[in-house]
C-alpha cells in the first residue's frame, strides 16, 4: 500500500479513534470492554471471576484497553494502585461516548435501511 496516500486517508481520523478501535482487536477485548462499561467498576478480581481466563492474558487485555483509551485503573489512594485487590477498572469518559456513537451510529444506519 502507498505510503503517501494510507497516510492521507488516515489524517482523516484523530489517532485516539484509531486507538480505540484497535484496541478491539478481538472477541476477548470486547467482552471485557464491555463487562466494564456494564458494571461501572470491577476489581481484578471480580475480572478474574467473571471470565474464568488467566491471570497474564487479563492483565494484558486491561492494558490493551488502557492503551486505548477505553478503561482506566483507578484506585482511592497512590499506594493502592499496586494492589490489584484494591484497585479497579472503570471506563473512561472516551469509552463511554465511544460505544454510545457506535449503537447510535448502527441503529440510525438500520432506520435509513429500513425507510430506502
Amino acid at each position: 500500500m502507498e505510503e503517501v496516500v494510507m497516510k492521507k486517508y488516515l489524517e482523516m481520523v484523530p489517532d485516539e479513534l484509531r486507538e480505540m478501535v484497535c484496541g478491539l482487536s478481538d472477541e476477548k477485548h470486547w467482552a471485557l470492554y464491555i463487562a466494564v462499561l456494564k458494571n461501572e467498576m470491577m476489581t481484578f478480581s471480580e475480572i478474574k471471576t467473571e471470565f474464568d481466563e488467566h491471570q497474564q492474558t487479563l492483565s494484558n487485555i486491561l492494558k490493551d484497553l488502557a492503551k486505548a483509551g477505553l478503561i482506566i485503573k483507578k484506585a482511592n489512594t497512590l499506594e493502592k494502585m499496586a494492589d490489584k485487590r484494591k484497585s479497579f477498572y472503570t471506563p473512561t469518559d472516551a469509552g463511554e461516548i465511544f460505544i454510545e456513537c457506535l449503537m447510535e451510529s448502527m441503529l440510525s444506519s438500520k432506520k435509513i435501511v429500513q425507510v430506502i
